[in-house]
């Protein structure tokens, strides 16, 4: 990725690989109709897929297309015990599939007449797009200047079977050793402040193709962009506006309670350093800001996350696995204790990540030496922290390397 003050996106390429400019409004509800209809395994027809002219009529083929859809969505195609099956599987499901066809037939419909009335033609919108990137990136860049380094914007692109298929926009927001304001049940109080040392982010990603398309439909005017457009991919995995995600990189086995433990869970657009992070119940304000364009404002949403617990938002990972033991932080915090028990030496969560530590960096750097104010009465830190002799230290690489060949074996 590169900042966006010094990346030159090939928008021309772009343009050449991809749908742009008006035709990307019909487009869209098109393939995702083939997606649903002709590609799906399940009642997939696999015929030939919908497709449009160039002046916005069907292509050749398309009522054979239909007939055939609705013959897989009327179950026809399956075999059946009786002919009562037959006309029983078409009563109890064959309605509102037929009403959800009908809905998105007409839906694609409305666009093709309206572009047909307006005597719109498919056409070359390089020149377009070229005009429309330079609007997004003065947008972004006045964003960036007005924000005293509120966040940091950068452009990654994207390649399938090394052809250009899209580039991101990635608005980046950086923490680091975040003090969480934890608050019980609608208390307005704080009851504690937990600190998260370590470092991390919260990131907007924005595919440019899709800004530039809606751009060029609102006119080249910004402003105008339509809020039933910005979608967040949670809502529309194919045809949004936007994804949030995130990383948190602290101490092993500390986790951020509004960012996932892993990139892997809540589905496959979270990959890598890129988490999926739970808003809480900010959705509707996160929403407004992206909508409107105003980074600036989403910072204060974005600090309220990485800042805030509460308790009535449900997060992702508990409070208590944002520390070990009983930190320096949470000594005196009584009524804490009373909803979060303290965590006793024998059951310490790090004990599991302390085996495979040098003892100097355990007595010196590791979580334990540097906040936990009961390691001294902690068998587990007083045992990995000493030095150890040849012998413990053999014993010590046997224990390991059975333990490793057990997990092979599983």
């Amino acid at each position: 990725m590169e900042n966006i003050l010094f990346f030159n996106p090939d928008i021309r390429q772009l343009a050449e690989n991809i749908t742009i400019g008006p035709q990307s409004a019909v487009q869209d509800l098109i393939d995702d109709f083939n997606d649903i209809y002709i590609n799906n395994g399940y009642l997939g027809a696999q015929c030939k897929p919908l497709g449009i002219t160039k002046k916005f009529y069907w292509k050749p083929g398309a009522y054979d297309t239909i007939k055939n859809v609705i013959y897989h969505q009327g179950e026809m195609h399956k075999k059946a015990a009786s002919l009562w099956k037959v006309i029983d599987r078409i009563r109890v499901n064959g309605s509102w599939r037929l009403r959800e066809l009908s809905t998105k037939i007409n839906d694609i419909e409305g666009i093709l007449l309206d572009f047909r009335q307006k005597g719109i033609i498919m056409q070359d919108n390089t020149d377009e797009a070229v005009e429309a990137w330079e609007i997004i990136k003065h947008h972004f860049t006045k964003q960036f200047q007005d924000s005293n380094n509120a966040f940091t914007i950068y452009v990654e692109d994207e390649f399938h079977d090394d052809v250009l298929s899209d580039y991101y926009l990635n608005i980046v927001y950086e923490y680091d050793d975040v003090i969480i304001n934890y608050r019980h049940h609608g208390n307005p109080d704080t009851l504690a402040e937990i600190l998260v040392p370590g470092e991390g982010h919260l990131t907007v990603k924005i595919p440019v193709s899709r800004l530039i398309n809606l751009l060029i439909l609102a006119k080249l005017d910004i402003t105008k962009i339509k809020d039933t457009d910005v979608r967040s991919r949670r809502y529309n995995n194919r045809r949004w506006f936007y994804n949030i995600g995130g990383n948190y990189e602290s101490y092993q086995g500390i986790e951020h309670p509004y960012i996932s433990r892993n990139s892997r869970s809540h589905g496959g657009d979270h990959v890598g350093d890129f988490k999926h992070v739970c808003v809480g119940n900010m959705d509707t304000e996160i929403a407004a800001c992206i909508k409107s364009l105003d980074f600036i404002s989403l910072k204060v949403f974005f600090d309220r996350i990485m800042t805030h617990f509460d308790t009535n938002t449900g997060p992702l990972n508990r409070i208590y696995e944002s520390y070990y033991g009983q930190p320096k932080f949470l000594e005196g915090k009584d009524e804490y204790y009373k909803i979060i028990p303290k965590t006793e030496t024998n059951s310490c969560r790090y004990r599991s990540y302390l085996g495979d530590e040098d003892p100097e960096w355990i007595r010196n750097e590791s979580y334990c030496a540097t906040y936990c104010t009961v390691k001294k009465n902690c068998d587990t830190y007083r045992i990995f922290s000493k030095n150890l002799t040849k012998e413990e230290v053999e014993l010590k690489a046997i224990e390991q390397a059975t333990i490793n060949a057990a997990r092979r074996v599983q």
